[in-house]
């Protein structure tokens, strides 16, 4: 497994998506459950722009941890993608209760909030945003917008 993994990162890290899939999907076979392998063919998809395997790999990890970040996130991102707001809405939702110091979440929500006319959410979880890190310049640039 260890081999696959290995040359798919140095791949990965090269920006070599389509043969890094291949030995993620060689290292998949040797444990079709390991959660890592899972996540790195996700990234993968989606980089490449193929939406609905990166879906299928990152709800996979969710199957397998629930409450896993990375998949949370590049699912919710995904769904945003292929423009399924809902589920998206409802996934960043759950990312913001179950992870509530990650600021992109609140970002991404607050922009699809927009994109569906709700600007009076969007405003406040904007704002709430840059309260929380006014750092945070796409907060910034999202209230600005709205």
């Amino acid at each position: 497994l260890d081999p696959y993994l290995g040359i798919a990162k140095c791949l990965q890290s090269k920006g070599d998506y389509g043969p890094a899939i291949r030995y993620l999907k060689q290292a998949l076979g040797l444990n079709q459950f390991q959660r890592d392998v899972l996540l790195d063919l996700a990234k993968s998809y989606l980089e490449i722009g193929s939406l609905e395997p990166a879906m299928i790999y990152y709800r996979r990890v969710l199957k397998l941890e629930p409450t896993h970040l990375d998949a949370q996130f590049g699912l919710a991102m995904v769904l945003d993608l292929n423009q399924q707001d809902e589920e998206a809405i409802a996934l960043y939702q759950q990312m913001i209760q179950q992870h509530p110091d990650f600021l992109p979440s609140y970002n991404n929500l607050a922009s699809l909030y927009m994109r569906n006319g709700q600007f009076s959410k969007a405003e406040s979880m904007f704002r709430y945003l840059i309260h929380q890190s006014p750092a945070f310049v796409r907060g910034h640039l999202g209230l600005a917008l709205t």
